[in-house]
């Protein structure tokens, strides 16, 4: 079977990267057998049970990605951004082949590189319905928001070096560093429980200069972060999110509009030429009913 002439085949490339429901299962099986893995208590008796299924796992998924290879060639195979992915994760995980004859902690870097195999749930994309619209979607979601989050960080610096100057010798565990400062501000900007830190900050001072101060800021923290940052973010995003629906019904809209002008001017068009019409089939029957009558032809007698 010929894979390729000139170009790749556009269907062989899409089977290339095709996942069947097997590797699905397996991906899922590995997936709850590293999640187990961290429970200490499960790790405690089914440690080895554990190691040997995960190490199964990843023979498979060797196999699985040399059949590939083997029934599209090399080249149809990295055609596709999936299956570069895959290829990575595959590769990076092979040093837990290892595991049986090197013990290894739990913060050892190759327990570590197990752990990547978890992104390979991703691929299970592929059976969810319209996918590359999902996909697609993101993408543009993303890039679309990207101006909007430098921006949401440019403020969040700045309110945090802010923050370390006025609160960072009353609260330094809160406002010790710009770091943490940061982090302590982008919870504020979530507004998931906020009025706890500046309640904190009040207590350390009972001036209301400082009462007024504290609440001052962090108001409008909340109101340029919290209200209208994260907001602008989320509405650029799950606008573009869903701007193929939009376009598509504009789309189907424009042409509505153009249907109904359309018969709107073959309406207009049959007003004006229908006079015309009535005053020329008037005229042909008054000319034809002026003519003489036609006599029957005499006989010819011999």
């Amino acid at each position: 079977m010929t894979l390729y002439t000139d170009s790749l085949n556009p269907v062989v490339a899409d089977e290339a990267h095709e996942i069947s429901k097997p590797v699905a299962i397996v991906i899922i099986i590995n997936a709850i057998v590293i999640t187990l893995g961290a429970f200490s208590s499960v790790e405690m008796f089914a440690s080895k049970w554990l190691t040997w299924i995960d190490i199964a796992c990843e023979v498979f998924f060797i196999v699985e990605i040399i059949a590939r290879i083997k029934k599209f060639t090399w080249k149809a195979f990295f055609e596709n951004n999936w299956n570069k992915f895959d290829f990575i994760i595959v590769l990076v995980s092979t040093p837990v082949l290892l595991t049986p004859f090197y013990p290894m902690g739990r913060f050892n870097v190759i327990l570590m590189l197990r752990l990547a195999r978890l992104i390979r749930i991703f691929k299970l994309l592929y059976f969810i319905p319209h996918r590359e619209r999902l996909i697609t979607g993101i993408g543009r979601a993303l890039n679309a928001s990207i101006g909007v989050f430098l921006g949401l960080m440019f403020i969040l610096a700045i309110i945090s070096v802010g923050a370390t100057y006025l609160f960072g010798e009353a609260s330094p565990e809160y406002f010790g560093d710009p770091i943490t400062s940061a982090y302590t501000i982008f919870q504020v900007f979530t507004m998931d429980g906020w009025p706890a830190v500046p309640d904190m900050l009040i207590k350390k001072t009972d001036g209301y200069g400082w009462i007024l101060l504290v609440r001052g800021f962090f108001i409008f923290t909340v109101v340029i972060g919290g209200i209208l940052g994260l907001s602008m973010l989320n509405a650029v995003f799950v606008d573009q999110l869903v701007s193929d629906q939009t376009e598509n019904l504009e789309a189907r809209l424009h042409r509505m509009e153009q249907m109904l002008q359309a018969l709107k001017d073959d309406k207009t068009q049959e007003l004006q030429t229908g006079p015309v019409l009535d005053k020329v089939h008037t005229s042909t029957s008054e000319g034809a009913d002026s003519q003489p009558p036609l006599k029957d032809p005499e006989p010819e007698w011999e």
